[in-house]
């Protein structure tokens, strides 16, 4: 259903890929202790969870997803010419 939609089949070409690959990442981080309650909270928690796997585990992930917003917030939206 979220990869898939007849009028928009962007992501079509990766959904039988994707999802199988990283079912056993997913269920592992929805019952792990830490995984939001919110449902707001959740495909964000996944998303940079599962962003470098199987290379990188899911808190490193993480942590590397903050320093990158982190440092995007951080740049001046204004640049001196």
């Amino acid at each position: 259903h979220l990869l898939w939609d007849r009028n928009r089949p962007y992501a079509q070409p990766y959904a039988g890929e994707f999802v199988p690959r990283l079912a056993s990442d997913i269920l592992a981080l929805i019952r792990d202790p830490h995984f939001p309650k919110r449902p707001k909270a959740q495909p964000g928690f996944l998303a940079d969870s599962v962003a470098g796997r199987p290379n990188i585990k899911f808190r490193s992930s993480r942590d590397i997803c903050v320093k990158e917003r982190a440092k995007q917030r951080a740049q001046s939206l204004y640049e001196i010419i």
